[in-house]
């Protein structure tokens, strides 16, 4: 979510970009709708407390889970390694 959306700029979330970048994962920053969201194949979110956290439910008219995917693992695995 882009800054201008109400999100924080946090030093998780700017690592977590860069990590990305780093490994060639693509990297959208972009407003979404919940129909978008639905269409995830995974989803996490990152907080200075949680550092990295999998979004495993979104609840809509249905409700949808997730599991932690390749690319959420990858990139906790790689900010556990920038920390240390």
């Amino acid at each position: 979510t882009p800054l201008t959306a109400g999100c924080l700029e946090g030093m998780t979330r700017k690592h977590i970009i860069e990590l990305a970048k780093a490994d060639n994962i693509p990297v959208k920053i972009k407003n979404i709708k919940l129909a978008d969201l639905l269409k995830s194949d995974e989803i996490f979110v990152t907080s200075s407390l949680k550092l990295i956290l999998p979004v495993i439910s979104v609840t809509a008219d249905k409700k949808y889970a997730y599991k932690t995917g390749k690319i959420t693992g990858k990139l906790r695995n790689r900010l556990w390694d920038y920390i240390r």
